[in-house]
């Protein structure tokens, strides 16, 4: 922008532009002047070189680096979360972004306890720290599903009174309203999750808050209720009523897909070529934006399938997003290839992959569905209906 600009004529003309204050204030100058990569290399630049750099002007950029990479999909990028806390553990940002990530990525759910532990370390260092309660209440209504009883009770108890913090600055900011609607949604209060559903696009569409993650967390919760038969108003406001903040973030526009692609699977065959055209056409932007991102190769490979199982294309980007994805992230991977080899009648090698998928990740319903399908397929009606019942 124009404030942006102007910044970047007065720091140009400053004496001692290798100063590393006057480089952090050209990396925040270029990111208003709407060139983010040109910030990117500011900090990176700096990081490379902190002779000079104050440690908590260390944590900012660390932060910063995170963020760009995140969005960017490189791999490694929560290593720069490490590095703040070890520089300065008394800070709450980068804990609770560490967590927020890990919940993100379900790790909680596979019985990892650094994404809680990081988010309540958060919340002892800032009581009122708004990332970490949502994070949080995310983590513990996800919990609260596969858990009984009291136990249970507890947990969305809890889940409530955090946000209710979170509410306490802003009534009506779209990020804490999708972790709202998540929670009623577990609590099968559909009007309240419409409601709140409702509001927190609204809040995007009015720009607050970025849009980012929260963009996967709507499209993915609309993409289920449409698959469980449910009318999906909340997905059709997404995708026609959202301005987006963030118009180029190639982990939404992924999320989009994955979301959309999600839905069609339940869907008749026939139904499935506008929603799976449309996801490609997203994809195709995510991957030149963020040709090291896994998810876009991942999605499209679905995407080509749903529309012909015998696309040529399709086991190179099978092989693409294989050769890209993490460690924790292998079952999704897992999954959506067996979904491929599904459409392409490749029983045997489906019922294998949705294993494999459940094996890192039991609490996933898709792979389950897979692989007693697959089993049907095979003449396996037995073990088909004991997968079913699991």
């Amino acid at each position: 922008g124009f404030e942006g600009e102007r910044a970047l004529r007065a720091l140009e003309a400053a004496p001692g532009a290798a100063d590393p204050r006057l480089r952090w204030a050209r990396a925040r100058a270029l990111d208003l002047a709407g060139d983010p990569e040109g910030a990117y290399r500011e900090v990176e630049a700096l990081l490379a070189a902190p002779a000079g750099l104050p440690a908590r002007a260390r944590y900012d950029l660390l932060l910063v680096a995170y963020a760009h990479e995140r969005m960017r999909g490189v791999q490694g990028a929560a290593a720069r979360l490490d590095e703040a806390i070890a520089l300065d553990p008394a800070r709450p940002e980068a804990h609770a972004r560490r967590g927020v990530e890990a919940v993100g990525l379900g790790r909680h759910a596979r019985g990892d306890p650094r994404a809680e532990a990081d988010l309540r370390r958060a919340l002892a260092l800032d009581p009122g720290h708004a990332p970490a309660l949502r994070g949080l209440a995310h983590l513990l209504a996800d919990e609260a599903q596969r858990a009984q009883g009291e136990a249970r009770e507890a947990m969305q108890r809890e889940a409530w009174a955090l946000l209710e913090r979170a509410h306490a600055g802003d009534r009506d900011d779209p990020r804490t309203l999708t972790i709202e609607a998540f929670l009623l949604r577990t609590l099968r209060r559909e009007d309240d999750e419409r409601r709140a559903l409702e509001r927190a696009l609204a809040g995007f569409e009015r720009g607050g808050g970025g849009l980012g993650g929260h963009f996967y967390r709507l499209a993915r919760a609309e993409a289920l209720r449409m698959a469980r038969g449910g009318r999906g108003d909340g997905f059709s406001l997404l995708v026609g009523r959202v301005r987006f903040e963030e118009p180029m973030h190639p982990l939404a526009l992924s999320a989009w897909a994955a979301g959309a692609l999600a839905s069609n699977r339940a869907r008749a065959p026939a139904e499935r070529p506008a929603r799976a055209r449309d996801a490609l056409t997203f994809l195709h932007a995510a991957r030149q934006m963020s040709p090291r991102a896994w998810q876009p190769y991942l999605w499209a490979a679905e995407a080509k399938a749903q529309l012909d199982p015998a696309d040529p294309e399709l086991e190179g980007l099978l092989e693409g997003a294989f050769g890209l994805v993490p460690e924790d992230q292998l079952h999704v991977a897992l999954e959506v290839r067996a979904m491929v080899r599904a459409l392409q009648r490749r029983h045997e090698e489906a019922l294998a992959d949705a294993r494999a998928s459940l094996a890192r990740a039991p609490e996933r319903a898709w792979p389950r569905v897979i692989a007693a399908t697959a089993l049907d397929a095979l003449g396996r009606a037995d073990e088909a209906r004991a997968m079913r019942r699991r």
